[in-house]
């Protein structure tokens, strides 16, 4: 594999810069050099120090050091924070190299994404969630046990939370918005922790608490539209016109065409799908 230090040298060369602007307050430029020539590894700290002076994020700098594609953990982890839905060929993608990557490596995280995608492929194709109960347990079993969570850790039980009882659900979420102060001023925090709103709105649904499920998904929306996401906004304008018809609310009609008519707009055959299943499943015709 190529070594770290190969990668800074191409990326210092293409930007132009010396050893010295490089290596400048991180480390001696003699052992700098070595670096280069893979010769020596460097501590966490100074490395970053290195990125910072090219500009580059540890992200992007693994991104690059594999010829501008995301190592195998990197892509499993990509490709399913990505989902914005529950996809069967993305899911059956990750499953394959999550396989495949534990086999080589014992890694606690891609086994909790490998039970979840196995999970939800279970959903789509058998349309009930009991299932995939087993699956979820055995995340949540590890996860309840720790003293704090943090974002992969939301990520996961986010993903999952419908499938918990309403009441675990209720409580989960409201620890989740209660951490995610924490996380004010962190990269787009807020995106990170939507889901377990949309989720639950799902979860209330399904429990006939229509009343609860509206209100949550009034203020879901809003947050939504903040975040320009289009596609959980048509969703939400979906169950808006679901449980409006339920409630026997004006124009929920003209909520459930908003949502078809976002889909069409944007051009999203994908979304159109995930429309027409989620309306058939509640017998409502846009």
């Amino acid at each position: 594999m190529k070594h770290d230090g190969t990668t800074v040298r191409d990326i210092r060369l293409s930007k132009n810069y010396s050893q010295f602007d490089v290596s400048n307050g991180a480390l001696h430029q003699a052992s700098y050099s070595k670096f280069e020539l893979g010769r020596i590894e460097l501590t966490h700290q100074k490395f970053k120090k290195i990125l910072d002076s090219l500009e580059m994020n540890l992200d992007e700098f693994m991104y690059v050091h594999h010829n501008y594609e995301f190592p195998t953990r990197e892509k499993i982890i990509h490709l399913f924070e990505h989902q914005k839905f529950i996809e069967v060929s993305a899911l059956n993608q990750i499953i394959s190299l999550a396989e495949n990557y534990l086999t080589n490596h014992k890694d606690r995280y891609i086994e909790d994404i490998l039970h979840i995608s196995r999970g939800l492929i279970l959903i789509k194709n058998e349309g009930s969630f009991e299932p995939a109960m087993s699956y979820a347990s055995k995340i949540w079993d590890r996860l309840q046990q720790a003293d704090t969570w943090y974002l992969t850790d939301f990520k996961l039980i986010a993903v999952i939370l419908f499938l918990f009882p309403v009441s675990t659900a209720i409580s989960i979420t409201k620890f989740a918005l209660e951490q995610s102060e924490k996380y004010e001023n962190y990269t787009d925090y807020k995106k990170r922790f939507i889901p377990f709103k949309f989720n639950l709105v799902m979860l209330l649904m399904k429990e006939e608490m229509f009343d609860e499920a509206y209100s949550l998904n009034e203020e879901t929306l809003e947050e939504l539209k903040e975040q320009k996401a289009y596609a959980q906004i048509a969703v939400s304008y979906l169950r808006k016109g679901i449980i409006g018809q339920i409630l026997s609310k004006s124009e929920s009609d003209v909520f459930i065409q908003k949502a078809f008519e976002i889909a069409r707009v944007m051009e999203d055959e994908h979304l159109t799908h995930q429309l027409e299943e989620e309306n058939d499943s509640w017998g409502r015709i846009s």
